[in-house]
């Protein structure tokens, strides 16, 4: 029931209230986890609240036009996408990234999280060496992001706060990474990376608000309000998430990965369906119309872009899925929808794999 962007589920949260009315006390133990993965993380994977104690959680994201109900992909618009995030839950907020991230008030829960995303874009057709009137450039984008999510369960509310810094353009290095998957599987050279939107500057504010509106262990549902300022994105958007099936929790689920309670016991196995959709007005794109340091620049015509006048103010999202969760292990798969970005574009369909692990 928590954001779409978040990857911090808090299934393990009803462990927390459920073990503190049942045993009233817990024991504290450390726990230290070392792990490589494009860098070294060495971290104390639990941390306390109430009494109980969580697990942190790496997650990896595999967004693709290949991974879809059809079986079959266009690399067409949105082509790619992958994310690693690490999340853990703390208490301390007082650290510099956190003054300048929004909570919810008297928050009851608290997590944060690193994360590392590259998004690569393609027009209709990657055979040219130049793209067609009319058509989406080629883009990519790869940036750090810094987040926070805080519950507050008198308000029901949940705010999740994310800054993300980082490049768009060649320095994004998608070019090299769609030419060396395709050499691999022996698939069409993409020809047109050399048009790409130049390089920029990525320095964006996200902010996602939601409202829990049912909160059941077999049904769940949210409100929300998603807004998006800087450099990278500046929309603003409202929408919807319901999540229904073997939930075993008490709190939201969906879109976090679970922080598994070290106590945890019994069957931890949740089974459960999703959608969530979201109409978000669109004031800029730099993915479509190139950075904000090109704009000031007035350059922008050096390069294939689409111009202001051409974008869809008003653009519609929509995710369906399932999403299967052990003790330590979640898996989860889905369909994502989005309509017309720009003049006369067609609408995309992609598929999204998420596979979490407690560490």
């Amino acid at each position: 029931m928590y954001s779409h962007r978040l990857n911090i589920d808090t299934r393990a949260l009803p462990d927390l209230i459920l073990y503190d009315k049942l045993n009233g006390k817990m024991k504290w133990k450390n726990v230290t986890v070392s792990f490589t993965l494009f860098f070294l993380f060495q971290v104390n994977n639990l941390y306390s609240q109430g009494g109980e104690k969580y697990r942190s959680v790496l997650s990896i994201d595999h967004e693709n036009d290949f991974i879809n109900y059809r079986g079959s992909g266009t690399d067409r618009y949105f082509t790619c996408g992958i994310q690693i995030r690490y999340s853990y839950h703390t208490n301390k907020l007082n650290d510099f990234f956190h003054h300048l991230l929004i909570t919810a008030g008297d928050k009851d829960l608290s997590f944060s999280y690193w994360e590392l995303s590259q998004l690569m874009f393609t027009p209709i057709d990657i055979s040219k060496p130049i793209p067609q009137p009319g058509d989406r450039p080629y883009a990519g984008a790869l940036y750090l992001g810094k987040g926070l999510t805080t519950f507050n369960k008198a308000s029901g509310l949940i705010i999740q706060s994310e800054m993300n810094l980082g490049m768009i353009g060649p320095y994004s290095y998608t070019k090299e990474v769609q030419t060396f998957v395709h050499k691999q599987i022996n698939d069409e050279k993409p020809m047109g990376w050399n048009t790409q939107i130049k390089n920029d500057l990525i320095i964006n504010y996200n902010i996602t608000i939601k409202k829990i509106l049912v909160l059941m262990n077999q049904l769940q549902a949210n409100v929300k309000i998603i807004s998006r300022v800087g450099t990278l994105y500046n929309d603003l958007g409202a929408g919807f998430e319901i999540n229904a099936g073997k939930i075993n929790s008490i709190l939201p689920v969906h879109s976090y990965d679970f922080l598994a309670s070290q106590q945890a016991s019994g069957n931890k196995h949740q089974l459960y369906f999703f959608a969530n959709g979201q109409v978000k007005f669109v004031l800029g794109n730099s993915l479509l119309q190139g950075g904000v340091v090109h704009a000031f620049k007035n350059d922008c015509a050096d390069f294939f872009h689409i111009s202001e006048d051409n974008l869809t103010r008003c653009v519609t999202n929509a995710e369906m899925g399932v999403a299967y969760s052990g003790r330590r292990w979640k898996f989860t798969f889905s369909q994502n929808y989005c309509s017309s970005e720009f003049k006369n574009a067609c609408s995309q369909l992609f598929g999204k794999i998420r596979i979490s692990y407690a560490l």
